[in-house]
C-alpha cells in the first residue's frame, strides 16, 4: 500500500473501498444486511490504517532507506535511559506525520525526511554510547 512503502490516508480509502467492494461482490446470495455487518468499514478501515502505521516500523522498509550499521545505534538510543520516553513518543508519532502529510511532502521528501529522521537519532545514540564508554572510563 502506498509509493515505496509510504502508504497515505488516500491510499487507505482506497484500499477500504476495493476491500469492501470484493468483498459484498463475493459474498452474493446473502442477506445485504448482515453482508454489511460482517465487512463493517470500520473495521476494516481500522485494520488497514494499522498495517499501514506499523508498515512504517518494518525492518525491510527501515533497511530499505537507511543503512544497516545504523541499527545498534538506533537500538542504543532506545534502551539507554536518558530521553527515552521522548523519543518513544516521537517514534510513535512519526507514522502519523506521513500518514497525515500536513505538509504535502511529495515521495522524494517523504523519503529524504524518513531517512534522516533515523539518521539523527542513530547520532543521537551514537552520542549517548561514546558518553557511556566515556564515563566507564
Amino acid at each position: 500500500m502506498g509509493d515505496l512503502g509510504f502508504c497515505h490516508y488516500s491510499d487507505i480509502a482506497g484500499a477500504v473501498a476495493r476491500q469492501l467492494l470484493s468483498d459484498t461482490t463475493a459474498d452474493g446470495g446473502i442477506p445485504l444486511l448482515l453482508t454489511r455487518a460482517l465487512h463493517n468499514k470500520v473495521i476494516t478501515y481500522f485494520i488497514l490504517s494499522l498495517r499501514c502505521y506499523l508498515g512504517y516500523f518494518d525492518t525491510e522498509m527501515l533497511f530499505n532507506f537507511i543503512s544497516p550499521f545504523l541499527a545498534p545505534f538506533l537500538l542504543t538510543c532506545v534502551l539507554l535511559h536518558h530521553y527515552r520516553k521522548g523519543l518513544l513518543v516521537l517514534l510513535f508519532v512519526m507514522p502519523l506525520f506521513f500518514i497525515g502529510n500536513p505538509l504535502h511532502l511529495g515521495l522524494g521528501s517523504r523519503i529524504s525526511v524518513y531517512t534522516w529522521f533515523f539518521v539523527l537519532i542513530a547520532i543521537v545514540g551514537c552520542i549517548k554510547l561514546i558518553r557511556r564508554l566515556l564515563d566507564t572510563l
